[in-house]
């Protein structure tokens, strides 16, 4: 009984209430937790291309470098934030801003 409790549990297990969509990290940091700027403004790169393929609204910002990437304090901690402008976009919308975890994981709406 005890094994078949245990297999049950065991099979149960992979079906939590986790999903498979998490973000991919994009800033290769050399030490946990410790993301430098310019780790992250080259992870940035390729989370604003993530961002371009999911929403084809940003497409134009895929072409741009970010113009900075600042560690700034938050409610639930520190994140980077990477700044990108495009002069192709309408007035008000000229800027878009990403924010990477200091582990270097893009978050997203």
């Amino acid at each position: 009984m005890k094994i078949v409790a245990l297999l049950l549990a065991l099979g149960c297990a992979q079906y939590t209430w986790a999903h498979g969509e998490h973000p991919p990290q994009v800033a290769k940091c050399q030490k946990a937790k410790a993301c430098t700027e310019s780790e992250v403004l080259a992870g940035a790169e390729s989370a604003i291309k993530l961002i371009a393929a999911k929403d084809p609204s940003k497409a134009s910002f895929a072409s741009v470098k970010p113009s900075k990437a600042e560690l700034r304090d938050f409610a639930k901690g520190k994140e980077w934030v990477a700044t990108f402008n495009s002069e192709s976009q309408p007035e008000g919308k000229k800027s878009l801003f990403v924010f990477i975890t200091q582990d270097g994981v893009p978050l997203f709406c």
